[in-house]
């Protein structure tokens, strides 16, 4: 696994990751923004990157991988939202990880806007969700 230079949330809501190599064996850059609610911003930042990186496609087909994430990770909190509600919103054992996340654990109120960026090689990969927008540029420039 690799490791990340920025990770929280500012005061607006927003919650950002930034992890310039994702893996070793195939050196992907990892960029994230998710704005939305504060649960499902917490749970998308610490969990989506791992969940992608776990993906039995991640290190072939990378775009499929991160769709297959971004799903079940999405069927999981509106399954979440239904059945649990908000009554554990503001504890924090309720974001214990693991591989199979089960939904008694990850309680939402509400969802979250994405902007996902993936760089491998000279490949990359642009993911926006909801209502967020995102562009690339370089020095400045569009």
């Amino acid at each position: 696994m690799g490791w990340h230079t920025v990770m929280g949330m500012t005061q607006t809501g927003s919650f950002y990751i930034t992890i310039p190599n994702l893996d070793v064996q195939t050196p992907t850059s990892f960029f994230a923004v998710y704005n939305g609610s504060e649960a499902s911003g917490k749970f998308c930042t610490t969990n989506i990157h791992q969940e992608l990186h776990k993906h039995q496609e991640f290190d072939t087909n990378l775009r499929q991988a991160l769709e297959d994430t971004l799903y079940r990770i999405d069927r999981q909190m509106k399954i979440t939202s239904a059945v649990y509600g908000c009554e554990h919103i503001d504890d924090p054992s309720v974001y214990k990880h693991s591989g199979s996340l089960p939904v008694k654990e990850i309680p939402f109120c509400g969802g979250i806007s994405a902007s996902i960026a993936l760089i491998r090689g000279a490949d990359s990969i642009i993911a926006t969700i909801g209502s967020a927008l995102c562009f690339i540029s370089k020095d400045g420039k569009v």
